[in-house]
């Protein structure tokens, strides 16, 4: 029986209930499974950004640059910026970048300290500007606990660290140490 047939019985007078309107509205908008054609669109047009850590000495920088932002500011496609990792207000380590779209590492050892991500353009009146800013990470300090793992997405161990007796002062504290832990079944 097909659809139609289906919500016309339905509205007889001896099949009729409360639901059934509201069951026929939404049966006139929907379209049959195939027909027309749905693309989800390669990105949605939004100014958004993000930085993730990586390891403790390695960043990585996400964005996306609306056209309204571009249009707002200036930007000319593939214009060039500046991608500057930033404790406080002091710029930790800088690179440039081009694209409305795209991603890049960056490699920064601080501490325990405090970190976002600032996207910096300069117009052609010399003035810059910021375009995005991140929100902030807080860097891991970079030193291992004896008997620390650290693994994969996929729970797949790749480092533990290890305390070699010279490493151990008086003390009793570690020197960071770490070795590659190797599984029994890949020697």
């Amino acid at each position: 029986m097909a659809l139609r047939e289906i919500m016309e019985k339905s509205l007889e007078e001896d099949h009729f209930s409360s639901h059934t309107h509201e069951v026929d509205l939404f049966a006139q908008r929907i379209t049959a499974p195939g027909s027309g054609e749905h693309r989800v669109p390669e990105r949605y047009d939004l100014d958004r950004c993000a930085l993730l850590m990586v390891n403790p000495h390695r960043l990585f920088f996400y964005w996306e640059i609306s056209g309204a932002t571009k249009h707002t500011l200036g930007m000319e496609e593939e214009s060039v910026m500046r991608l500057c990792v930033m404790r406080g207000e002091e710029r930790v380590e800088c690179a440039e970048v081009r694209g409305d779209v795209g991603s890049y590492y960056l490699a920064v050892h601080e501490p325990f300290s405090s970190l976002h991500a600032v996207l910096f353009w300069t117009g052609s009146d010399g003035i810059t500007r910021t375009v995005l800013r991140s929100k902030k990470v807080t860097s891991h300090h970079g030193r291992y606990r004896h008997g620390e793992w650290w693994m994969d997405k996929n729970g797949t161990e790749l480092l533990k660290a290890s305390l070699p007796a010279e490493d151990v002062g008086s003390s009793g504290k570690m020197v960071s140490s770490i070795g590659l832990h190797v599984s029994k079944e890949n020697r």
